[in-house]
């Protein structure tokens, strides 16, 4: 009895072992629909309408070049115009660098992005030149450097310095002389940092003021 849980033990060490020597690979198929290319030594260069697919990421342009990395197909590089379709909305740019591995990248230049609630019922229009995407955390920012940022949910228009947009919480954050026109609710706000609730519909503000118009009638 003792020999065969001996023997036991023995498997189940070597289990673990190989397991944490070989942890098991998760393997994703990237598909590509081009017209025509040219594949180097270290990379592919598409020269006509071209998409590339990745789960629910979707990238789209005219021209672009996929690097490798150690043999491997990883880096996507487009700067003559892009469309990028997420699950979380699309967004249009001149540049764009895309890792396909780890699923993060930059968009730049005339930067004009459309994210969407889990319900798909609100909307929050982008537009900046840079966003940054990192869809492992679904996880968005943007800033313009010497400018603002400029959003519109419905009727409410947003600027800022930078923004940030948590697509799984559904939370838009606005920071550095933020300004809020709510035409809804008939005020205005100015401040450092605001956090809105796309899906509750909530503000929250530090720093800050607020214009509020009020009808007066007979």
């Amino acid at each position: 009895m003792r020999k065969y849980r001996f023997l036991t033990l023995l498997l189940i060490i070597a289990v673990f072992v190989t397991l944490k020597l070989f942890p098991q690979e998760t393997k994703e198929v990237v598909r590509i629909k081009t017209q025509k290319f040219r594949a180097t030594e270290d990379k592919i260069i598409f020269l006509s309408r071209t998409e590339i697919e990745k789960g629910d990421t979707k990238i789209v342009a005219d021209y672009m070049e996929l690097q490798l990395q150690n043999g491997e197909e990883r880096f996507v590089k487009v700067t003559d115009g892009v469309y990028v379709e997420l699950k979380e909305g699309t967004a249009t740019s001149n540049e764009l660098d895309y890792d396909l591995k780890i699923e993060k990248g930059v968009m730049r230049k005339n930067v004009r992005a459309v994210f969407y609630s889990k319900d798909n019922k609100e909307k929050v229009n982008v537009e900046c030149e840079t966003l940054n995407i990192d869809l492992k955390n679904k996880i968005f920012s943007g800033k313009t450097d010497g400018g603002k940022v400029t959003i519109i949910k419905g009727n409410m228009f947003i600027q800022g310095e930078r923004f940030t947009y948590d697509s799984e919480r559904a939370v838009l954050t606005v920071e550095g002389d933020a300004f809020v026109d709510d035409k809804d609710k008939n005020r205005k706000m100015w401040a450092q940092k605001i956090v809105v609730n796309i899906d509750e519909d909530t503000i929250d503000a530090q720093e800050a003021q607020l214009e509020i118009v009020i009808e007066t009638g007979e």
